[in-house]
């Protein structure tokens, strides 16, 4: 039996709530599909330390985020044209970008969306 899930428009609303009733700002930069994109957050620790999380699903249980480590994510080029294969493969993609004032903040906002 396949278990009910929450649409991706709904998980990014929640996201965006729990960021901003912290105090953090969180907006959406790519629009994916309502239903079942796939979601991706861009984070950033008070406007510098890049972090990149993707929302995994995982076969034991509900999905959960995971941190992508990308080797030159502070290079806007790079991480431009990453995005651009990301979408490439996947058109119905979000993309949240996300400014916390410290990472145990990440965390919460993180977990809270789990």
């Amino acid at each position: 039996m396949i278990e009910p899930r929450l649409t991706s428009e709904f998980q990014v609303s929640a996201l965006i709530r729990a960021a901003n009733e912290f105090g953090d700002s969180a907006m959406v930069i790519r629009k994916g599909d309502v239903t079942s994109g796939e979601i991706f957050i861009n984070a950033f620790i008070r406007g510098e330390f890049q972090r990149f999380y993707a929302k995994t699903p995982m076969f034991n249980g509900p999905s959960q985020w995971e941190e992508r480590v990308l080797e030159d994510i502070d290079n806007k080029e790079f991480f431009s044209n990453y995005m651009a294969k990301l979408v490439q493969r996947d058109p119905d993609l979000w993309l949240i970008e996300l400014n916390v004032s410290d990472e145990q903040r990440l965390i919460r906002i993180l977990a809270l969306n789990d």
